[in-house]
C-alpha cells in the first residue's frame, strides 16, 4: 500500500494498493483457489483510479502427461548506459511477464519452441529513457536451449525548432498567420527508424524521446510557402544521452524583381 510519490512519477501508473491470496485445500491440496486485486492511479491524472480484481480456481488432476517437458527459457540482462535504475524494469513476451532484478537480469521460464516479440513496459520505467534498440526485439527459441537477449537502457534525446518568419512592416504573428500553409511536414530518419510529424498552432516542431545517435531531419513540402523559402530544409545531429537540441527555422521573403520595360514611341515622316 503507497500514497505518496514524487513528480516525476505522475507519468506511469501508480499502484495504491496491491494484493495477492493464494489458498490449497484437500487432502492432497489439489485444489488451489486465489484472489488478486489492483488499485492504481492511471498515468498523467491525479485521480483517475482504475480497480482490477481476480479470482482463479485450480484443480491439479495429477495425471501425468507422456508430452516433452519444457525445459528452455529466455534470459538476459538489461545493461545500464546513462539510466537512473535498471531494477524492477518489466518485459512482455507474448503475453508471458518478467521483472529485472538490481543488476537488471530476467528470465522467462518454461518457454516453448518458437519465435517471440519482446517488449518493455513504459509504465515500469522513469520519464525520457528507453532501448537503446527499437522494439519489439524479434526472439527464436529453440528446443532445449535457452535464448539469451541484452539491451541497453539510456536517456532519450529531444529535437524541436521553432520556425521564425522573416519580418516585414506587419508583425511576425500576423505574417506567420497569413503566409503559412495549414501545416509543415518534416521528417527525421535513423539507420533504423523514421518518424514524421507536423507543425503545430505555434509553428513549433517536435520530436521527443528519440533514441541517442546520428539523425538526418528535412522538410517534405518546403515549396509551401507561396513568396517565401526556407533558409535550411535540411539537418544533420549526433545526439548523446539526454540532449536537447532546439533550433530556429527560418523562412524569408524571396525577393521580387521588377523589369523596366523602354517606352518606344514612332513618328511618322511625311513626304
Amino acid at each position: 500500500f503507497q500514497t505518496n510519490y514524487q513528480l516525476e512519477e505522475y507519468y506511469r501508473n501508480r499502484n495504491l494498493l496491491e494484493m495477492n491470496a493464494r489458498q490449497q485445500v484437500g487432502k492432497r491440496k489439489n485444489h488451489e483457489f486465489s484472489v488478486a486485486a489492483n488499485v492504481v492511479i492511471l498515468q498523467r491524472t491525479q485521480n483517475k483510479r482504475d480497480v482490477s480484481v481476480q479470482a482463479n480456481y485450480t484443480w491439479h488432476f495429477g495425471v501425468g502427461t507422456s508430452g516433452k517437458k519444457i525445459t528452455q527459457g529466455v534470459f538476459g540482462q538489461l545493461i545500464n548506459r546513462g539510466a537512473e535504475s535498471v531494477e524492477g524494469i518489466v518485459l512482455l513476451l507474448n503475453g508471458r511477464r518478467a521483472v529485472t532484478d538490481p543488476t537488471g537480469s530476467f528470465y522467462f521460464e518454461n518457454v516453448p519452441a518458437g519465435k517471440y516479440f519482446l517488449l518493455l513496459d513504459p509504465s515500469s520505467m522513469p520519464l525520457h529513457e528507453l532501448s537503446d534498440v527499437p522494439l519489439p526485439l524479434e526472439i527464436h527459441v529453440q528446443e532445449g536451449v535457452d535464448a539469451q537477449v541484452s539491451l541497453g537502457i539510456t536517456r532519450s534525446v529531444s529535437i524541436s525548432g521553432n520556425i521564425e518568419l522573416e519580418p516585414d512592416s506587419k508583425s511576425i504573428k500576423d505574417n506567420i498567420q497569413n503566409k503559412l500553409p495549414q501545416v509543415i511536414m518534416f521528417e527525421i530518419t535513423s539507420e533504423k527508424e523514421v518518424y514524421r510529424r507536423v507543425s503545430d498552432k505555434n509553428n513549433v516542431i517536435e520530436f521527443p524521446d528519440l533514441r541517442p545517435g546520428k539523425w538526418k531531419m528535412k522538410i517534405l513540402n518546403p515549396d509551401g510557402c507561396q513568396g517565401y523559402y526556407f533558409e535550411r530544409t535540411e539537418w544533420e545531429f549526433d545526439m548523446l544521452p539526454g540532449m536537447v537540441n532546439e533550433l530556429n527555422i527560418r523562412l524569408l521573403r524571396k525577393e521580387k524583381k521588377i523589369k523596366f520595360q523602354e517606352k518606344l514611341s514612332l513618328t511618322r515622316i511625311q513626304d
